[in-house]
Parts: C-alpha cells; structure tokens; sequence
C-alpha cells in the first residue's frame, strides 16, 4: 500500500500536525507500509513556501493546497492521508483519510476580545466551511478531541463518518526521574520550591499574561512555589519587561528551549500547567503526561484527557482570586497518585504504536 501524507508542517519545522503526521509515517514504514510525505519542507516532496504560511496563514496554506491539484488525483497512491485541508476544488480520489487537529470555528469565538485575530479565523472558518464540502462523501475523517468531532459536525460531517484520535507521545523518551535537584542545577532553577512548568509560544492563546496574574495570587498562599516559561513568541518581550519592572524572583523565562532538553526540564520539575483560551490536545500536555508530572489546565473542553486520566484538575481562569484558590489547594494536597496516573495513562493510552494502531485500522478499511 502506498500512502501520500499531505500536511502544511513537518518536523523539523511545525508542531502538533507535523508531530502527528511524522511518528505515524515512521510506525507505518515499520510495518511495512509505503509512505510519501509532502509539505513545504518535504521530505519526499515540497511544495508551497513556510515563509508565506509564516507571515501570511491562510494566504500560505491556500496556495500549498492549491498546488496538490494534480497530485491528489495520481492514481499511484492507493491513500491520501491530509491534514486539516483547505480545498478549492474537488479530488477525484474518494481513498481519503482526512484529519483535523484543530478548526478555525472552533477557534474564533475564542477571539472576541482580539479584533484583528477574531475576524482573521472568522474569514478562514468560512473558508474552512466552504473546503469541507469539497471532500467527496467517501472520505474518512478523523478529530483530535471530541471538541474538534463537534466543531466538524458543526461544518456540516456527519459524526458517523467522524473517528476520535488523541495525539500520541513518546513515552521512552519523555519519562519521571527520581534525582531531579541534579538536572535542575543545568536549567538554573531552585531545588527547594515546588515548580510549575509552562511550556508553549508566548501567544495571547496560550494565556500567558493571565497566568502571571493567577500565580501572582497563588505566591501569597504558598511562597515555596516557583514559575518556569519555556517557549518564546510575540509575548516574549512584554513578559520580560514585566518580570523586570515587578522584580518577580519566582518566576524564570528561559526562552526558547531545544527539544533535545525537554524531556529533563518536564523531569525536574512537580507540575504543568496551561491556561490556554483554546487548544487541541497539546503536545506539551501530553510530554507532562508522560513525564509523571500533575497537570493544571483551564477548563477548555479539549483538555479533557486530564480528567479523564485522573492526573490534574481544570479552572476557570475568568475569576482570578478563585482560580488561585483552587490550585492552591491541589499543590498542597501534593497529589502523588495525579503523577502516577498521568505516567500509566499515557503508557496505555498515547504510545505511538497504540496511536498507529487506530489509523492503520481506518487506513485498511479505506
């Protein structure tokens, strides 16, 4: 069998699309399966410009599913497997397995106190919505969430045409560790306070403003906590400069981190924690998971995996003080049983043989 995987983002450029789409292609040709990727940046085959999906979005992500015309109707691929399409035209295939990790309708809402960003993903939903129904009604589908699974309902697929597939980890490399005062020493952060990492871009959806403000409340209650930012992006210099005018000796903006140091910084530290206005399921969540780390999030719908592996609690992020309060609670109760739980549900339930397992079951059946 011969699978062409269409996606605007490949490793190792890209996040959660191109994560999904790079550790699924690797379990597939161990199984014997052959595959083709094509995206801006290959590897087999490249088309579109990253610069143009960059500083453009939709623009950029338009014009590379404008160039696969052609090659979505070459009859030497038994499968297409694409990842959130924006299509102008028609395939002639109907072996489609298509996917979406997130949706702009789902995401604008979200946006309402955002001019600009709410009416950019209120005009690409429209275009979205007019793209779907361009995939011929034999096509499969697949959502990340069940929250995705109702916003592509919404678009007008059934949900019986509609398969539930969680992102995936690598649980070998993404691991608990027991000396973890040791690996601090190399982030520079302090071995007395209990941590609470935020991973992610720096952006107004990740809630990384609101997050200082909460944990600003919650450092009255407990001063043996401490913060720590992993990421960069368009926030970056205005956290900076808060943290500097407001002398915060508590939290630490490390910046950009490789992805070869991720899997020790999640080791080191006790907790995760995100306060996202809007999410998938995150990558980053999922690596905490996997790390054995309890896990704080907001309570957007698309987090539900951590209650449903019994690993964190969700909060309302809109009440400040009470939002605070909660979280205060659940670091003092110091939850052993959320790590162990996030560790064994990630074993069971988001190693990527069992992740490959579920798409190579619709692959087969298309």
């Amino acid at each position: 069998m011969k699978i062409l995987v269409c996606a605007t983002e490949y490793p190792p450029t890209g996040s959660g699309i191109g994560n999904v789409a790079y550790h699924v292609v690797e379990q597939f040709k161990k199984k014997g399966y052959v595959c083709e990727v094509c995206s801006p940046v290959g590897p087999d085959i490249s088309t579109g410009s990253p610069r143009l999906i960059n500083f453009f979005g939709i623009v950029g992500i338009l014009y590379y599913w404008y160039n696969l015309h052609k090659l979505l109707d070459n009859k030497n691929y038994d499968i297409f497997w694409l990842h959130n399409p924006i299509l102008l035209f028609r395939p002639r295939s109907k072996n489609l397995l298509v996917t979406y990790h997130t949706t702009y309708t789902g995401r604008y809402p979200r946006r309402k106190f955002y001019t600009f960003l709410y009416w950019y993903d209120r005009l690409a939903s429209f275009i979205e919505h007019y793209a779907i129904k361009n995939i011929p009604d034999e096509a499969i589908f697949t959502a990340e969430t069940e929250n995705v699974t109702a916003e592509l309902v919404k678009l007008g697929v059934d949900n019986d045409r509609i398969h539930c597939i969680y992102n995936g980890v690598d649980t070998d490399l993404f691991k608990p560790i027991k000396e973890k005062n040791l690996v601090r020493k190399k982030f520079g952060l302090p071995d007395n306070k209990k941590i609470i990492l935020s991973v992610g871009r720096l952006n107004e959806v990740k809630n990384p403003l609101k997050l200082i403000d909460i944990f600003t409340h919650l450092s009255v209650q407990n001063n043996d906590i401490f913060l720590v930012f992993a990421g960069k992006g368009p926030l970056y210099n205005k956290i900076q400069k808060i943290l500097k005018e407001k002398n915060y000796t508590n939290i630490a903006l490390l910046g950009y981190v490789p992805q070869g140091d991720l899997p020790e910084l999640y080791a080191c530290c006790d907790y995760y924690i995100l306060l996202s206005k809007y999410e998938g399921v995150p990558l980053t969540l999922l690596e905490a998971m996997s790390s054995g780390l309890p896990c704080i999030v907001s309570n957007t719908l698309n987090c539900s995996v951590v209650l449903s592996a019994k690993c964190g609690i969700s909060v309302d992020t809109q009440n400040i003080p009470f939002a605070s309060r909660i979280i205060s609670e659940y670091i003092q109760f110091n939850p052993a049983i959320a790590s162990e739980n996030a560790r064994n549900y990630a074993i069971k339930n988001l190693e990527w043989r069992s992740i490959t397992r579920q798409y190579e079951i619709l692959i087969t059946s298309i």
